[in-house]
Protein backbone atom coordinates (compact mmCIF):
# COMPACT_ATOMS: atom_id res chain seq x y z
CA UNK A 1 0.00 0.00 0.00
CA UNK A 2 1.31 3.41 -0.88
CA UNK A 3 0.56 6.92 0.24
CA UNK A 4 2.05 10.12 -1.03
CA UNK A 5 4.48 9.59 -3.88
CA UNK A 6 4.62 5.87 -4.69
CA UNK A 7 8.44 5.76 -4.76
CA UNK A 8 8.68 7.31 -1.28
CA UNK A 9 6.44 5.45 1.14
CA UNK A 10 5.22 1.91 1.44
CA UNK A 11 3.01 0.59 4.21
CA UNK A 12 2.48 -3.08 4.92
CA UNK A 13 -0.42 -3.99 7.21
CA UNK A 14 0.24 -7.29 9.00
CA UNK A 15 -1.21 -9.33 11.83
CA UNK A 16 1.09 -10.86 14.41
CA UNK A 17 -0.46 -14.13 15.59
CA UNK A 18 0.99 -15.69 18.72
CA UNK A 19 0.33 -18.68 20.93
CA UNK A 20 2.80 -19.27 23.73
CA UNK A 21 6.25 -18.31 22.49
CA UNK A 22 5.40 -19.00 18.84
CA UNK A 23 4.78 -15.95 16.66
CA UNK A 24 3.89 -15.59 13.00
CA UNK A 25 3.51 -12.49 10.87
CA UNK A 26 0.74 -12.66 8.29
CA UNK A 27 0.41 -10.00 5.60
CA UNK A 28 -3.07 -8.50 5.51
CA UNK A 29 -2.64 -7.50 1.87
CA UNK A 30 -0.47 -9.92 -0.07
CA UNK A 31 1.19 -8.39 -3.12
CA UNK A 32 0.11 -11.06 -5.58
CA UNK A 33 -3.51 -11.37 -4.42
CA UNK A 34 -5.93 -8.86 -5.99
CA UNK A 35 -8.79 -9.88 -3.70
CA UNK A 36 -6.71 -8.94 -0.64
CA UNK A 37 -6.31 -5.38 -1.88
CA UNK A 38 -9.97 -5.12 -2.89
CA UNK A 39 -11.29 -6.51 0.41
CA UNK A 40 -8.91 -4.44 2.54
CA UNK A 41 -9.78 -1.27 0.62
CA UNK A 42 -13.48 -1.91 1.02
CA UNK A 43 -13.05 -2.68 4.71
CA UNK A 44 -11.24 0.64 5.22
CA UNK A 45 -13.79 2.61 3.19
CA UNK A 46 -16.91 1.04 4.69
CA UNK A 47 -15.91 0.46 8.31
CA UNK A 48 -12.88 2.68 8.93
CA UNK A 49 -14.82 5.92 9.40
CA UNK A 50 -17.07 4.28 12.00
CA UNK A 51 -14.43 2.63 14.20
CA UNK A 52 -13.13 4.60 17.17
CA UNK A 53 -9.83 3.29 18.51
CA UNK A 54 -10.56 4.95 21.86
CA UNK A 55 -14.12 3.58 21.95
CA UNK A 56 -13.26 0.17 23.34
CA UNK A 57 -14.00 -3.32 22.08
CA UNK A 58 -17.71 -3.40 22.94
CA UNK A 59 -18.39 -0.06 21.24
CA UNK A 60 -16.51 -1.03 18.09
CA UNK A 61 -18.03 -4.51 17.84
CA UNK A 62 -21.49 -2.94 18.18
CA UNK A 63 -20.76 -0.33 15.51
CA UNK A 64 -19.26 -2.85 13.06
CA UNK A 65 -22.09 -5.36 13.57
CA UNK A 66 -24.63 -2.56 13.07
CA UNK A 67 -22.95 -1.57 9.78
CA UNK A 68 -22.85 -5.19 8.62
CA UNK A 69 -26.55 -5.72 9.43
CA UNK A 70 -27.41 -2.64 7.32
CA UNK A 71 -25.06 -3.80 4.54
CA UNK A 72 -25.59 -7.54 4.00
CA UNK A 73 -23.60 -7.39 0.76
CA UNK A 74 -20.58 -6.16 2.71
CA UNK A 75 -21.13 -8.77 5.44
CA UNK A 76 -21.30 -11.53 2.82
CA UNK A 77 -18.18 -10.31 1.00
CA UNK A 78 -16.13 -9.99 4.20
CA UNK A 79 -17.33 -13.35 5.51
CA UNK A 80 -16.50 -15.03 2.20
CA UNK A 81 -13.12 -13.34 2.10
CA UNK A 82 -12.45 -14.31 5.73
CA UNK A 83 -13.10 -18.00 4.96
CA UNK A 84 -10.87 -17.73 1.88
CA UNK A 85 -8.01 -16.33 3.98
CA UNK A 86 -8.51 -18.84 6.78
CA UNK A 87 -8.47 -21.70 4.28
CA UNK A 88 -5.26 -20.35 2.76
CA UNK A 89 -3.66 -20.17 6.21
CA UNK A 90 -5.27 -23.38 7.52
CA UNK A 91 -1.99 -25.05 8.51
CA UNK A 92 -0.88 -22.01 10.49
CA UNK A 93 -4.34 -21.54 12.04
CA UNK A 94 -4.46 -25.20 13.07
CA UNK A 95 -0.98 -25.07 14.56
CA UNK A 96 -1.71 -21.89 16.53
CA UNK A 97 -5.05 -23.20 17.80
CA UNK A 98 -3.43 -26.45 18.99
CA UNK A 99 -0.69 -24.50 20.80
CA UNK A 100 -3.23 -22.07 22.25
CA UNK A 101 -5.32 -24.93 23.61
CA UNK A 102 -2.31 -26.33 25.47
CA UNK A 103 -0.33 -23.22 26.39
CA UNK A 104 -2.01 -19.84 26.42
CA UNK A 105 -4.72 -17.95 24.58
CA UNK A 106 -4.18 -17.01 20.97
CA UNK A 107 -3.19 -13.35 20.60
CA UNK A 108 -3.73 -11.37 17.41
CA UNK A 109 -2.12 -7.95 17.11
CA UNK A 110 -2.38 -5.65 14.11
CA UNK A 111 0.84 -3.97 13.06
CA UNK A 112 1.53 -1.44 10.32
CA UNK A 113 5.06 -1.43 8.94
CA UNK A 114 6.02 1.84 7.27
CA UNK A 115 9.07 2.15 5.04
CA UNK A 116 10.31 5.53 3.80
CA UNK A 117 12.75 5.71 0.92
CA UNK A 118 14.58 8.95 1.50
CA UNK A 119 16.43 10.77 -1.27
CA UNK A 120 20.09 11.67 -1.12
CA UNK A 121 21.40 15.15 -1.99
CA UNK A 122 21.91 14.23 -5.65
CA UNK A 123 18.39 12.88 -6.09
CA UNK A 124 16.94 15.92 -4.38
CA UNK A 125 18.23 18.18 -7.17
CA UNK A 126 16.78 16.16 -10.08
CA UNK A 127 13.42 16.93 -11.71
CA UNK A 128 12.06 13.70 -10.22
CA UNK A 129 13.40 14.73 -6.81
CA UNK A 130 11.67 18.09 -7.08
CA UNK A 131 8.44 16.35 -8.10
CA UNK A 132 8.71 14.08 -5.06
CA UNK A 133 9.31 17.10 -2.78
CA UNK A 134 6.23 18.85 -4.16
CA UNK A 135 3.94 15.97 -3.15
CA UNK A 136 5.80 14.89 -0.01
CA UNK A 137 3.59 13.74 2.89
CA UNK A 138 6.40 13.34 5.45
CA UNK A 139 7.14 16.91 6.50
CA UNK A 140 8.11 18.77 9.65
CA UNK A 141 7.33 22.36 10.65
CA UNK A 142 10.52 24.48 10.57
CA UNK A 143 10.46 28.24 10.96
CA UNK A 144 6.87 28.57 9.83
CA UNK A 145 7.08 26.29 6.79
CA UNK A 146 6.68 22.58 6.21
CA UNK A 147 9.96 20.89 5.25
CA UNK A 148 10.29 17.44 3.68
CA UNK A 149 12.20 14.86 5.72
CA UNK A 150 14.40 14.32 2.65
CA UNK A 151 15.36 17.99 2.71
CA UNK A 152 15.88 17.79 6.48
CA UNK A 153 18.15 14.75 6.09
CA UNK A 154 20.46 15.94 3.28
CA UNK A 155 20.77 19.69 3.71
CA UNK A 156 22.47 21.62 6.55
CA UNK A 157 19.02 22.36 7.98
CA UNK A 158 19.11 19.57 10.61
CA UNK A 159 22.54 20.68 11.83
CA UNK A 160 21.37 24.30 12.02
CA UNK A 161 18.29 23.32 14.03
CA UNK A 162 20.38 21.21 16.40
CA UNK A 163 22.81 24.10 16.94
CA UNK A 164 19.93 26.49 17.67
CA UNK A 165 18.48 24.00 20.17
CA UNK A 166 21.85 23.62 21.90
CA UNK A 167 22.16 27.41 22.11
CA UNK A 168 18.67 27.72 23.60
CA UNK A 169 19.44 25.02 26.17
CA UNK A 170 22.76 26.63 27.06
CA UNK A 171 21.00 29.99 27.42
CA UNK A 172 18.28 28.44 29.59
CA UNK A 173 20.97 26.80 31.75
CA UNK A 174 22.74 30.13 32.23
CA UNK A 175 19.42 31.83 33.06
CA UNK A 176 18.46 29.26 35.69
CA UNK A 177 21.97 29.40 37.20
CA UNK A 178 21.73 33.20 37.51
CA UNK A 179 18.35 32.90 39.25
CA UNK A 180 19.83 30.62 41.90
CA UNK A 181 22.47 33.21 42.87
Amino acid sequence: MHYGYTQCNITVPVVVAAAGDERHVVEAVREDKAWDLCAFGRLLRELGPHVDLDGGLLFNVTVVLGRLVRRPDLAFELLTYGFYRLWGERKLVGRLLRRAAVLRPLRLRPLLLVVHKFMDAGELQTPLGQERLDVCVFKLPVDGRMVSMCEMNVTPLRQQLNERRRERRAGAGRLSASRRV
